[in-house]
């Protein structure tokens, strides 16, 4: 595989493993080991901290393959109606979403009804966004030219875009300061807007 599928293969394009996270493991400790060893601002530094992001998101991006599972079960089945985009809203939801914070289900079905009524999607279009994904390739070197101040928010319960990635990415960005809220899923939990505001506007404010 020479392009990356989202859920299927990690960032190199090759089929991710949970069996290799604990050899992934022994590759961060031994890279943040040497790039802790490189000088500040040297080219050095840089390479070493692309090798740190490039380990961080070697399964940062795979679901657990139960989760995976799940996931295609849920977007499996034909939506033909609002009723039913509601449904499937709830279920990727429950799946998906933060475990600590509950979220209100006549509120996410009445966003997937009204989504639905708007415009209810194809599978044609499904498929365009996720080779889109797929095709769009690795960032990191690009990412380590970006030279302004980032913040990285990332759930630590997460169960489709690992913790591992997150920090993958604020490793690839010099400077990047990176944010994890326990018990956030995929998603953006209301309860927690109040303090992401804040991370947001003390990044803005510190410039």
């Amino acid at each position: 595989l020479s392009r990356p599928i989202p859920g299927l293969t990690d960032a190199a394009g090759k089929v991710a493993n949970p069996r290799h996270e604990r050899a992934d493991r022994v590759r961060l400790a031994r890279a943040q080991r040497a790039l802790a060893r490189k000088e500040r601002a040297s080219s050095n530094r840089a390479k070493a901290r692309v090798r740190v992001a490039r380990v961080h998101a070697r399964i940062g991006t795979m679901p657990k393959m139960a989760t995976l599972k799940a996931i295609l079960k849920i977007s499996g089945m034909p939506v033909t109606s609002p009723d039913q985009a509601a449904q499937e809203a709830v279920a990727m939801k429950r799946l998906i979403g933060s475990p600590r914070y509950p979220f209100d289900e006549r509120e996410v079905g009445d966003i997937g009804r009204r989504s639905y009524e708007r415009h209810p999607g194809t599978p044609e279009g499904d498929a365009r966004q996720r080779a889109a994904v797929a095709v769009s390739g690795d960032r990191r070197r690009a990412l380590a030219k970006v030279r302004i101040p980032t913040l990285v928010l990332h759930g630590e319960d997460d169960p489709v875009i690992r913790l591992k990635a997150g920090r993958a990415t604020a490793d690839a960005i010099p400077g990047a300061r990176l944010v994890t809220y326990p018990g956030m899923g995929h998603d953006l939990p209301r309860a927690l807007w109040p303090s992401m505001l804040d991370q947001i506007r003390s990044l803005a404010l510190a410039r």
